[in-house]
Protein backbone atom coordinates (compact mmCIF):
# COMPACT_ATOMS: atom_id res chain seq x y z
CA UNK A 1 0.00 0.00 0.00
CA UNK A 2 3.33 2.19 0.15
CA UNK A 3 1.69 3.59 -3.44
CA UNK A 4 -2.19 3.97 -1.84
CA UNK A 5 -2.19 7.49 -3.44
CA UNK A 6 -1.43 6.54 -6.91
CA UNK A 7 -3.82 3.96 -6.94
CA UNK A 8 -6.48 6.55 -5.62
CA UNK A 9 -5.45 9.22 -8.22
CA UNK A 10 -5.15 7.14 -11.37
CA UNK A 11 -8.62 5.58 -10.00
CA UNK A 12 -7.05 1.95 -9.84
CA UNK A 13 -8.91 -0.52 -8.61
CA UNK A 14 -6.68 -3.06 -6.30
CA UNK A 15 -9.54 -5.58 -7.61
CA UNK A 16 -8.34 -5.03 -11.03
CA UNK A 17 -4.69 -5.78 -10.05
CA UNK A 18 -6.03 -9.19 -7.51
CA UNK A 19 -7.68 -10.32 -11.49
CA UNK A 20 -4.49 -9.44 -13.05
CA UNK A 21 -2.05 -11.08 -10.76
CA UNK A 22 -4.14 -14.14 -10.49
CA UNK A 23 -4.53 -14.47 -14.16
CA UNK A 24 -0.72 -14.21 -14.30
CA UNK A 25 0.05 -16.57 -11.71
CA UNK A 26 3.03 -18.66 -12.02
CA UNK A 27 4.87 -16.84 -14.52
CA UNK A 28 6.91 -14.42 -12.04
CA UNK A 29 7.08 -15.28 -8.05
CA UNK A 30 5.12 -13.43 -5.98
CA UNK A 31 8.03 -11.37 -4.92
CA UNK A 32 8.63 -11.06 -8.58
CA UNK A 33 5.39 -9.71 -9.20
CA UNK A 34 5.16 -7.41 -6.56
CA UNK A 35 8.41 -5.79 -7.56
CA UNK A 36 7.22 -4.95 -11.12
CA UNK A 37 3.72 -3.49 -9.75
CA UNK A 38 5.66 -1.40 -7.26
CA UNK A 39 8.15 -0.46 -10.18
CA UNK A 40 5.27 0.54 -12.70
CA UNK A 41 3.49 2.47 -10.49
CA UNK A 42 6.28 4.64 -9.17
CA UNK A 43 7.81 4.74 -12.64
CA UNK A 44 4.86 5.51 -14.71
CA UNK A 45 4.69 8.94 -15.92
CA UNK A 46 1.05 10.66 -16.06
CA UNK A 47 -2.06 8.59 -15.71
CA UNK A 48 -2.31 5.05 -16.17
CA UNK A 49 -5.52 4.76 -18.15
CA UNK A 50 -5.19 0.65 -18.27
CA UNK A 51 -3.35 -0.89 -15.12
CA UNK A 52 -3.97 -4.44 -16.77
CA UNK A 53 -1.91 -3.64 -19.71
CA UNK A 54 0.34 -1.59 -17.97
CA UNK A 55 0.99 -4.66 -15.77
CA UNK A 56 1.65 -7.05 -18.54
CA UNK A 57 3.80 -5.13 -20.04
CA UNK A 58 5.70 -4.72 -16.49
CA UNK A 59 5.46 -8.80 -15.73
CA UNK A 60 6.95 -8.98 -19.91
CA UNK A 61 9.53 -6.54 -19.01
CA UNK A 62 10.53 -8.44 -15.45
CA UNK A 63 10.79 -11.32 -17.23
CA UNK A 64 13.03 -10.17 -19.59
CA UNK A 65 15.26 -8.73 -17.30
CA UNK A 66 15.61 -12.09 -15.16
CA UNK A 67 16.28 -14.07 -18.35
CA UNK A 68 19.54 -11.31 -18.89
CA UNK A 69 20.39 -11.96 -15.51
CA UNK A 70 20.34 -14.94 -15.55
CA UNK A 71 22.64 -15.26 -19.02
CA UNK A 72 24.94 -12.57 -17.84
CA UNK A 73 25.98 -15.34 -14.94
CA UNK A 74 25.71 -18.55 -17.32
CA UNK A 75 23.39 -20.38 -14.98
CA UNK A 76 20.73 -20.05 -12.87
CA UNK A 77 20.98 -19.60 -9.22
CA UNK A 78 19.61 -22.23 -6.85
CA UNK A 79 16.86 -21.41 -5.04
CA UNK A 80 17.51 -21.03 -0.89
CA UNK A 81 15.63 -23.75 0.36
CA UNK A 82 14.40 -24.45 4.22
CA UNK A 83 15.88 -27.22 6.26
CA UNK A 84 12.44 -28.85 7.24
CA UNK A 85 11.45 -28.36 3.87
CA UNK A 86 14.62 -30.82 2.83
CA UNK A 87 13.94 -32.87 6.04
CA UNK A 88 9.85 -33.11 5.32
CA UNK A 89 11.19 -34.20 1.62
CA UNK A 90 13.26 -37.10 3.20
CA UNK A 91 10.61 -37.56 5.17
CA UNK A 92 7.69 -38.19 2.43
CA UNK A 93 10.54 -40.45 0.48
CA UNK A 94 11.44 -42.89 3.38
CA UNK A 95 7.39 -43.01 3.76
CA UNK A 96 7.18 -43.68 0.11
CA UNK A 97 9.88 -46.64 0.44
CA UNK A 98 8.02 -47.90 3.47
CA UNK A 99 4.83 -48.29 1.92
CA UNK A 100 6.67 -50.48 -1.26
CA UNK A 101 8.21 -52.13 1.19
CA UNK A 102 5.09 -53.03 3.45
CA UNK A 103 3.33 -53.72 -0.04
CA UNK A 104 5.80 -56.44 -0.96
CA UNK A 105 5.31 -57.86 2.23
CA UNK A 106 1.48 -58.01 2.45
CA UNK A 107 2.32 -59.69 -0.93
CA UNK A 108 4.14 -62.24 0.78
CA UNK A 109 1.76 -62.51 3.21
CA UNK A 110 -0.87 -63.23 1.18
CA UNK A 111 1.10 -65.87 -0.86
CA UNK A 112 1.72 -67.82 2.09
CA UNK A 113 -2.13 -67.58 3.28
CA UNK A 114 -3.29 -68.54 -0.62
CA UNK A 115 -0.60 -71.90 -0.31
CA UNK A 116 -2.53 -72.68 3.14
CA UNK A 117 -5.61 -72.62 1.76
CA UNK A 118 -5.26 -74.19 -1.02
CA UNK A 119 -2.89 -76.89 0.91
Amino acid sequence: MENQERLMDDMIKVKDIERHFKAHAGILTDYQYASALQYSLEKTKGKIKNISARLTKAVEDKQKWIREQQASQGHMKEEMVPEWFEEHKEFRDNKSQRMEELSEEMKREREQLLKELRG
